[in-house]
C-alpha cells in the first residue's frame, strides 16, 4: 500500500489531466465560467507569478560559463526540434484533422520543463546547474520565441498571421506572463526564504490550476460535434509521438557523447533537450488561440500525452546501467 500511495503522490497530476479532460467533455456547459477567456488569462497570470517566486534566476548567472552546451540544448529545443517535426509530420497530414496538426506544431515550439527535468537531473546526479539555467532561460525567451516560431509553422496550414497580429498576441502574453514572472522575481528576491519554503505548495496549486485552462478548453470545445471526431484521430500522433520522443532522446545524447560532454552534462542533456513545459504550454496555447477555443481544445491533446510519455520516460532512463555510469563521471 505504501508503494501504490507513494506512486498517486508522485503522480497525481498526470492522473488527475484525465477527470479534467473528461469532465471538460461531458459538461461544456462549464465553459460559461470561463467568461469569454477572462477566467483562464487570471488563472495563466498567476500561474506565472507563481512561477516567478519559485524560478531560481540565480542559476541564470550560476551556469553561464558553459556558453556551449547552453547554445547546443537551446538550439535543439527551439530550431532542431521545429524543424524536425516540420519535415516528419506531413507524412500523415491527410490521416488528421487540422487541429490536432497545429496541436503538434505547436508542441515543437515549446520550451523544455523546469521543474521535470530539474528533478529527474538530480536524481540521476546529473548537472543540475546546468538543467536550472537552460529550463529558466528557455522559458523566458519562449514567451517571445514560441509565438513567432508557431507563426511560421502555421503556414503549413494556410494560417498566415500578420505582423500587426502577431505583435499583438505577443504584446498580450507578455502581459499575461512574462509581468506577472518579473513580479514574482521581485517578489521572491524580497522572500527569498519564504520561496524555498513554499515552493512545493505553489507547485501543486500551479498545478491545479493548470488543471482548470484543461477543465475549461476541453468544455469549450466540446460544445462543437467536431471534438469526438479528433479525439477518435490522435491514435496515429500519439504512435508518431511516442517514437518520435525517443528518438529525439537517443539524438540529444548522441551529439552530447560525441561532443566529449561529461557524464553529468549529458545527463543533463538528455532531460532538458527533448522536454516540452505542459506548465509554460497550456497558458501560452490559451493566450495564442484565445479566439478559437476548439482549435485550443484540440491543440492541447499531442501535449497532454507528450507530457505524460516523458515523464514515463523519464523514470525508465533514471534507472538505466548507462545513466547511473555517468552520473558517476567526474564533472
Amino acid at each position: 500500500m505504501n508503494g501504490v500511495g507513494g506512486f498517486l503522490q508522485r503522480q497525481w497530476f498526470i492522473l488527475a489531466l484525465i477527470p479534467a479532460v473528461l469532465f471538460g467533455v461531458l459538461y461544456p456547459e462549464a465553459a460559461f465560467l470561463n467568461l469569454e477567456g477572462k477566467t483562464t488569462s487570471i488563472i495563466v497570470a498567476l500561474v506565472f507569478l507563481g512561477m516567478g517566486f519559485t524560478l531560481p534566476s540565480e542559476s541564470l548567472v550560476s551556469g553561464l560559463a558553459k556558453w556551449k552546451i547552453h547554445v547546443f540544448i537551446q538550439v535543439f529545443i527551439f530550431l532542431f526540434i521545429p524543424v524536425f517535426f516540420l519535415l516528419t509530420i506531413p507524412i500523415f497530414r491527410s490521416l488528421v484533422s487540422t487541429e490536432i496538426y497545429i496541436g503538434l506544431l505547436a508542441l515543437a515550439v515549446l520550451p523544455t520543463t523546469i521543474s521535470t527535468c530539474s528533478v529527474f537531473t538530480q536524481i540521476s546526479e546529473g548537472d543540475v546547474a546546468l538543467t536550472l539555467f537552460n529550463a529558466s532561460f528557455s522559458n523566458i525567451i519562449g514567451v517571445f520565441v514560441s509565438p513567432v516560431l508557431l507563426s511560421i509553422l502555421l503556414q503549413e496550414v494556410g494560417r498566415v498571421m500578420p505582423i500587426s497580429v502577431l505583435i499583438t498576441i505577443i504584446s498580450g502574453l507578455a502581459l499575461k506572463m512574462v509581468l506577472p514572472l518579473l513580479v514574482g522575481q521581485v517578489l521572491r528576491f524580497v522572500f527569498l526564504t519564504s520561496a524555498a519554503r513554499l515552493k512545493k505548495a505553489i507547485g501543486v496549486g500551479s498545478n491545479l490550476m493548470i488543471l482548470a485552462i484543461v477543465f475549461f478548453s476541453m468544455a469549450e470545445s466540446a460544445a462543437t460535434p467536431m471534438l469526438g471526431e479528433n479525439l477518435r484521430s490522435m491514435f496515429i500522433p500519439v504512435v508518431y509521438l511516442t517514437v518520435v520522443h525517443l528518438v529525439l532522446i537517443a539524438i540529444a545524447v548522441g551529439i552530447a557523447r560525441i561532443a566529449n560532454f561529461t557524464g553529468p552534462e549529458t545527463i543533463s542533456v538528455m532531460y532538458a533537450a527533448p522536454q516540452k513545459t505542459l506548465a509554460m504550454g497550456i497558458p501560452l496555447l490559451s493566450a495564442y488561440f484565445v479566439d478559437e477555443p476548439l482549435v485550443l481544445g484540440i491543440a492541447i491533446l499531442p501535449l497532454l500525452y507528450y507530457h505524460a510519455w516523458e515523464l514515463f520516460i523519464s523514470g525508465v532512463l533514471k534507472s538505466l546501467p548507462i545513466v547511473e555510469k555517468w552520473g558517476k563521471e567526474a564533472n
